[in-house]
This record gives structure tokens, C-alpha cells and sequence, in this order.
């Protein structure tokens, strides 16, 4: 993993690098590989949807005869009724993993566990910070989807929940009134889950208002190299490979990928 991690880009690199509508391709022999960096839109007249079809197909078209995987950012999906519900619940995930099913071809998401994620922030970050960004990250996603959730205290409570889970903190109490604590503490402001702007701002990865900012950095830095890692892997046992991932993690693993997969 050392290599791959001197490998990917870092934040600081971003202006320099960051494009619109990313996406990469490699050829080795008679290997493929296809990354989409998708928006995670799930309005189904978004722009990105065209475009990742034509993608798609084009990849399909390309990879007749080969041994062929997809990848998936944020775990294996369910399998949704039509294309429509598949983009309004999960997006381009949910999209590729319906357009999979139908090929009968293997889907996976090489990402770590949540349980590995909160394991490797303990090295840098104190709990109450890991914890205050992951709820800051839902509310942040709240915002996003206001009007087809808007129920907070429900929607945040079920992540809170599996929160609980996956950190294996069991002394750590996981709630809406800890956290708004913990909110008070870091900021010395009163929390207020309306302010959109804010939520948006302190879990940009760029920016550095607080040290919350640099959770999504660590984190990112770990899921990228994770991902790489899990990429090659398929890559080494011959299959081909198409994956859509957020635009992000194309634009971050680029260098990354070019050096392993060639």
C-alpha cells in the first residue's frame, strides 16, 4: 500500500488537476479499463446519465470475449425495479448495478468497511472529532435530499444507529444530543441543523475552517488507496474492468492507476 499511497494525488494537488466530468481509460493486451467519476445525482434527467450509458455500452462493446468485473462506490446495491427508481434511491450505483444484473456478471465495491475506516482515523483523530464528521456528513446529505427526506431527526438516527455499530465504541454514546455537544466544543457555536452552508463547508476536503476538514482528507487519502489496492487486484487475475465511482476518487487515482495497470 506504500507505493499506492505516494501515488495518489493529495488535496493540495487540486487546482492543478481537478477537471469536469472525469474519466479514465487503460488498455493493456487485451485488457479494458473504464472509471466514470459520476455526481451521484439522483434526478434521472441529469446530463451524467447519458453519457454513462454511452460509456457503458461502449465498454460492453469492447469486452465481448473477456472476463469482466464492475465496481460500485458505497457496497453492493439491491437490485431496483427500473432504471428511474434505480437513479432516484441510489444513483449511478444503483443504475450499473441493475445494468449488471441483466449480464448475470459479478458486481463488487472495493472500498474498506466502515469498521476499518474509523480504525485507521483512531491513529490521527479523537472519537468525538470522527464522530462529529460522520453526522456532520449525513446532515450534510439531509440537506442534499431535503425534500425527499425531511425528517432529520429519523434520517440521522438510522445512520446514528449504524454508526454505533461499526465503530465498536461501546462506551461512545451515539446521538443527536451528544453530538450537538460535541458540535458546541469544537465550533463554541450553537448548532444549528438548517445552516446548509456550514455543513457543506466543514466537510470539504479543500478547505480548512477546522480540524474536521482534514477527516474527509485522512479518509479519502485511505478509501483511494483501498480502492486502487482493490483495483489491481482484478486487474492481476485478467478481468476487465468498469467502475463509477464519484468524480473525486477518478480525478485522485489517476496517476495512481496509469503507473500500476500499464
Amino acid at each position: 500500500m506504500k507505493k499506492i499511497y505516494s501515488l495518489l494525488y493529495s488535496y493540495a494537488d487540486w487546482n492543478k488537476i481537478a477537471r469536469h466530468n472525469p474519466t479514465l481509460e487503460i488498455i493493456k493486451d487485451d485488457q479494458i479499463f473504464y472509471y466514470f467519476g459520476a455526481n451521484h445525482s439522483r434526478d434521472p434527467q441529469d446530463e451524467q446519465y447519458p453519457r454513462l450509458r454511452k460509456y457503458w455500452e461502449d465498454f460492453l462493446q469492447k469486452t465481448k470475449s473477456n472476463k469482466r468485473v464492475f465496481l460500485v462506490e458505497g457496497g453492493v446495491r439491491a437490485v431496483r425495479a427500473n432504471e428511474e427508481e434505480a437513479i432516484r434511491k441510489g444513483s449511478e450505483g444503483d443504475l450499473v448495478t441493475l445494468w449488471a444484473s441483466k449480464l448475470e456478471t459479478p458486481i463488487f465495491c472495493p472500498e474498506p468497511k466502515r469498521s476499518e475506516e474509523y480504525a485507521e482515523l483512531l491513529k490521527e483523530y479523537s472519537k468525538e472529532e470522527i464522530a462529529y464528521y460522520f453526522f456532520a456528513r449525513v446532515i450534510n446529505q439531509w440537506h442534499r435530499h431535503l425534500k425527499d427526506i425531511p425528517d432529520f431527526e429519523e434520517y440521522m438516527n438510522s445512520y446514528l444507529k449504524a454508526d454505533q455499530k461499526a465503530s465498536g465504541w461501546e462506551e461512545f454514546y451515539f446521538s443527536i444530543i451528544s453530538l450537538k455537544e460535541i458540535h458546541k466544543k469544537i465550533f463554541n457555536t450553537d448548532f444549528n441543523k438548517d445552516d446548509k452552508e456550514f455543513f457543506a463547508t466543514i466537510i470539504n476536503p479543500t478547505k480548512d475552517y477546522s480540524v474536521i476538514n482534514k477527516i474527509p482528507r485522512a479518509l479519502s487519502t485511505f478509501r483511494d488507496a483501498t480502492i486502487v489496492s482493490g483495483i489491481l487486484k482484478f486487474w492481476q487475475e485478467g478481468q476487465s474492468i468498469f467502475a463509477v465511482f464519484g468524480g473525486g476518487h477518478v480525478i485522485v487515482e489517476d496517476r495512481a492507476l496509469k503507473e500500476l495497470l500499464v
